[in-house]
């Protein structure tokens, strides 16, 4: 009797390992289940349908603005997958949740319609510019090779401001720079939309993203461009989001109280 409970425990905790096994591989490397592939300068791109030649702009922004990253490191390749309309795209919806995009280690999931021709993903309820969401996304694989997985993953990751900001802050790094660009009027929307109880936030005509990757963007932007101090420094847990807030407010007065 022991023998035969030893051999269903042992059969058991087997087909449990396996199932888990071709599960992670199945999310991690889900190639073999696109008919297409387009190799681009860093990326892999992977759908079902052939790309309009659009989608060369796309990439080159986003290779654009990640290597003005600190964290950036060459000789990464990364896939791109398009999944809407996908049995992938349904399978890991039901097994981690729904998002319009998400990174999983060198993998890029669009999981919502991709217009490469106005530069969107077509969400329910809004769109998102898909240059800087390719570029939001692939400093998430950044984050975790430079910081590793215990440190960047699902399960354990910083403060959202500083997990989702500088992601943020790097994908809009070229409006950041423009000449018409000011930080002082980031802040001051900030606090309106603040005051007003909202939740979204309209970075771009048509486009809403949660007013909490906004304010991560502008608290790390503080940071790097008005404070110096490097990524690696912020993620410090001495740098915590209420003392910034103070410091931020305290910098924002006195600016306001210039003009």
């Amino acid at each position: 009797m022991k023998k035969i409970l030893k051999r269903i425990l042992i059969g058991t905790i087997l087909t449990t390992v396996i199932s888990f096994g071709s599960i992670a591989t199945l999310i991690l490397y889900p190639q073999l289940l696109f008919a297409e592939k387009v190799v681009y300068k860093d990326f892999n791109i992977y759908s079902n349908n052939p790309l309009p030649d659009t989608y060369k702009s796309a990439i080159d922004y986003a290779i654009e603005v990640i290597k003005t990253s600190e964290i950036y490191e060459s000789g990464h390749q990364l896939d791109i997958f398009l999944c809407h309309g996908t049995f992938y795209n349904d399978f890991d919806t039901k097994l981690l949740g729904f998002a319009m995009a998400k990174s999983l280690h060198n993998n890029i999931l669009l999981k919502v319609p991709v217009d490469f021709d106005k530069n969107i993903l077509i969400g329910w309820n809004s769109e998102r510019n898909l240059k800087k969401t390719i570029a939001h996304e692939a400093i998430h694989f950044y984050q975790m090779n430079k910081y590793g997985m215990t440190r960047f993953s699902p399960i354990t990751h910083p403060p959202s401001w500083k997990g989702e900001g500088y992601p943020e802050y790097v994908a809009y790094q070229k409006d950041i720079k423009s000449n018409d660009y000011d930080l002082i009027e980031s802040i001051t929307k900030i606090k309106e939309f603040e005051k007003k109880g909202e939740y979204w936030f309209p970075t771009e005509p048509g486009q809403l993203d949660p007013l909490v990757y906004y304010k991560g963007r502008v608290m790390i932007e503080y940071l790097i461009d008005i404070k110096g101090m490097t990524y690696t420094e912020i993620l410090h847990d001495s740098v915590t989001e209420e003392k910034v807030i103070e410091e931020m407010t305290v910098w924002y007065e006195r600016q306001k109280s210039k003009e």
